[in-house]
């Protein structure tokens, strides 16, 4: 091990002369150029001037430590760096001796240190470039539009005080004037602030960072007239500077930039209130001093909240009355409508005085389309008819409803705070929330109130279903999170996700109305809804509800209730309710308080309403389920009518009569096929037959009409089912014949023949057919 240090310490000076000649260095001359000149004095010498090298260069022995190789590795090839780490060596000597075996020598780096060495500084090198980077582009921060001043003039410098003396100045900072104090105390006299600090309307306040009002001093006004206080704090002094006298004295003086730069509103020491214009010459009186207060919203259009005794008013600048008296403070308003402060409340009512809104935290006018109110820390969009245009509202993070900014003695911003603003943008409109320093966007769809303004009982937002008991849309029942989410943008009607459209299945003669309808399902308990959720909306499955437990109790394709009604009701149970499911089988289900209870299981082919009961198909037999106890015989063909023991049926495209005879066989009535057949209770029936000719027959096939009747040519079926009706009278029969609109046509009567094979017993009274052509004795 000695002799291999020794090696390694004497290697250096000996390896020079065994450098390849034609090796190049980093200044492209050969090394037997540099080292032919060089002894080992001269590397003594170059390791005397390294002593005295800085810190810096200990970073080049670090790099240079990155090149040298192993002691084991060969050492065929040699640049400056590892000249200079071997210099460094040298250095470290104690003395010149050839006592050098003991020295260990510093460790190079291996092929893998060096790899991870750099990968740690450049990682290290790409986080701080990061950083850098990051704290130096400017932070997108979404802020509504009407941002605070960075600054505001709270004194234009237009005096100064000077030894008991008010000098007073122009924008030039040039003297115009003075006066002469009568309290000496700079505090005491001074160029009067103005009080509009003192409102309290819809306008942003704004504080000093102790929390009192920012006061603004009051102008000098055409470099001639200015309000002075000069001793009493209660009582303001309008001083002519030109001609050196006080004019007037007022107790309080408001300026408003949107009423003009010439106009003051100014309280006299009667208590009144009036608005005065000033001059360069003199002052006019604009509104007499007739109120008790008098307020400017800064709207720009000469409006003004007057109040005189306990009646408040919008006035214009010509001092006529805008509105009805209101029995409350104003605190903002339009065009139409006037926020008023209820104590610690609010209101809105119209120019009238009739209430709109009341009791609210809070309430700013949006636009002339659109009011905010806040109730218990959240900001809720409606409008003026009291549509709604979200139901869950916005939290507020603070109450600074009108704004709140804060500034330093020279005027500068510090803070600003509010609790929401608003802007509206075509059918967008956008919430920013204030929540410390930081702003929150919220954007709503003004569509979805637009669309469900139209509905009556529920409403959609943002793709949540709202239902409610009452019209006013106040009582919430639930809601119902959409998995298809309209889009109103194309369309403002309530369509994928909605309440559920009835859906029938009927078609036959005595109920005709296949397919989806413009009826609704009755909500059912106050609880239980339908609803259609899906992108096929015509023909969309239909999802039972609980809006008590938020989930879906039954999926079906479709859904045929007994009660529909074209606009939504509610009911306490529903019973017969067909249903398709997702296996295409059709089964009966109740819905009441408890839920959805099965009727009849999930067996049959398919089911249709015929009348008031239902009629069932299963592997190509039909039959009429009266009851859960009850039905009537089996028939290898569709029933289209029935009356007793009387059944139409549908035979290749054309009807035939059976009957119930209490075997397991019906037996067929009719003698022939016809195209139509209506039965008239039990004792006749009539048919027509290919050519539209009418016929009214006994069940024993006997035609009693003894002239033709012939109906206007149409192939429908079940609108020549409704051109005919019949009626008993005693041993007569009334036909009547209708177009295919309704209008009445012609009427026949013919003779019943008294004995038929039926042995129905035709009574001399007289009996008549429903509309359901059962026979109905009287």
């Amino acid at each position: 091990m000695d002799e291999d240090k020794n090696n390694i310490n004497t290697r250096s000076l000996d390896d020079l002369s065994n450098l390849d000649t034609n090796k190049t260095s980093e200044n492209n001359k050969p090394f037997h150029d540099v080292s032919s000149n060089l002894d080992n004095d001269d590397f003594i010498n170059f390791d005397e001037e390294d002593k005295n090298d800085t810190d810096e260069d200990k970073t080049d022995d670090i790099f240079a430590n990155l090149n040298l190789e192993d002691s084991n590795n060969e050492f065929n090839t040699l640049d400056n760096e590892t000249i200079s780490s071997i210099d460094t060596d040298s250095e470290k000597k104690e003395d010149k001796s050839d006592d050098t075996s003991n020295k260990k020598p510093r460790k190079s780096l291996t092929k893998k240190q060096k790899i991870i060495l750099i990968c740690v500084i450049s990682a290290i090198a790409l986080v701080i470039v990061c950083l850098i980077v990051y704290l130096l582009l400017p932070k997108d921060t979404k802020k509504p539009d009407d941002e605070p001043t960075e600054t505001i003039v709270i004194d234009k410098g237009n005096y100064r005080y000077q030894d008991g003396t008010l000098v007073f100045l122009n924008e030039q900072k040039t003297e115009i004037g003075t006066y002469e104090c009568q309290e000496k105390e700079e505090d005491k006299c001074y160029v009067s602030y103005t009080s509009n600090d003192l409102d309290d309307v819809n306008v942003v306040k704004n504080v000093y960072e102790d929390n009192s009002n920012v006061q603004i001093r009051s102008e000098v006004f055409h470099n001639r007239f200015v309000f002075i206080n000069d001793g009493n704090k209660e009582e303001i002094e309008l001083y002519d500077i030109l001609e050196n006298k006080v004019i007037g004295t007022y107790k309080k003086i408001k300026y408003y930039e949107t009423l003009g730069t010439d106009y003051v509103v100014l309280e006299n020491t009667d208590n009144k209130f009036g608005v005065v214009k000033i001059t360069s010459n003199d002052l006019e009186t604009i509104i007499n001093f007739t109120y008790d207060d008098l307020t400017s919203l800064e709207k720009k259009d000469n409006t003004l909240v007057a109040k005189k005794g306990s009646k408040y008013y919008l006035i214009s600048f010509s001092d006529k009355a805008l509105t009805k008296a209101i029995t409350k403070p104003i605190y903002d308003y339009d065009d139409k409508h006037i926020v008023v402060k209820n104590g610690s409340s609010y209101n809105l009512v119209d120019y009238d005085n009739n209430e709109i809104y009341t009791d609210y935290n809070y309430i700013s006018i949006i636009s002339s389309d659109y009011v905010a109110l806040v109730n218990d820390g959240s900001l809720y969009i409606r409008d003026y008819d009291k549509n709604k245009y979200n139901e869950v509202g916005y939290t507020l993070y603070n109450e600074a409803y009108s704004g709140i900014n804060t500034y330093s003695k020279e005027g500068v911003l510090k803070s600003s705070s509010y609790a929401y603003k608003v802007n509206v943008n075509n059918n967008t409109l956008t919430v920013f929330l204030k929540n410390n320093n930081d702003v929150e966007e919220k954007g709503l769809n003004l569509l979805d109130g637009r669309a469900s303004l139209k509905q009556k009982y529920y409403s959609s937002f943002d793709g949540i279903l709202y239902f409610y008991s009452d019209l006013e849309k106040t009582n919430l029942l639930g809601s119902y999170t959409c998995t298809n989410k309209d889009d109103f943008n194309n369309i403002e009607e309530i369509r994928m996700c909605a309440i559920a459209h009835n859906y029938s299945f009927s078609e036959n003669f005595k109920t005709n109305d296949a397919g989806s309808s413009n009826t609704f399902i009755p909500i059912v308990d106050n609880r239980y809804v339908f609803i259609t959720d899906d992108i096929n909306i015509s023909d969309g499955e239909v999802k039972v509800y609980d809006l008590y437990k938020k989930q879906v109790l039954a999926t079906y394709k479709h859904v045929s209730s007994p009660i529909a009604n074209e606009e939504i009701t509610f009911i306490n149970s529903i019973d017969n309710i067909i249903v398709k499911n997702k296996s295409d089988k059709f089964g009966v289900i109740n819905v009441d308080n408890n839920g959805i209870a099965k009727t009849y299981d999930f067996v049959y082919d398919r089911m249709e309403r015929i009348g008031s009961y239902i009629e069932v198909a299963k592997n190509n037999k039909y039959q009429i389920l009266f009851n859960s106890d009850s039905s009537s015989i089996t028939l290898d063909s569709k029933i289209y009518d029935f009356s007793g023991k009387y059944f139409i049926v549908k035979n290749n495209d054309k009807f035939d009569i059976y009957s119930d005879d209490g075997t397991d066989n019906p037996k067929k009535i009719t003698n022939k096929s016809y195209k139509v057949i209506k039965l008239v209770g039990e004792s006749l029936y009539i048919a027509i037959d290919d050519d539209n000719n009418v016929y009214v027959n006994t069940y024993d096939n006997t035609t009693i009409n003894t002239e033709q009747v012939k109906l206007d040519s149409t192939s429908n079926i079940f609108t020549l089912y409704n051109m005919i009706s019949a009626s008993i009278n005693g041993n007569n029969v009334i036909l009547n014949i209708t177009k295919e609109d309704g209008t009445k046509l012609n009427s026949y009567t013919f003779s019943i023949p008294k004995d038929t094979s039926n042995k129905t017993e035709v009574k001399p009274s007289n009996p008549t057919v429903d509309g359901d052509n059962n026979e109905t004795q009287e």
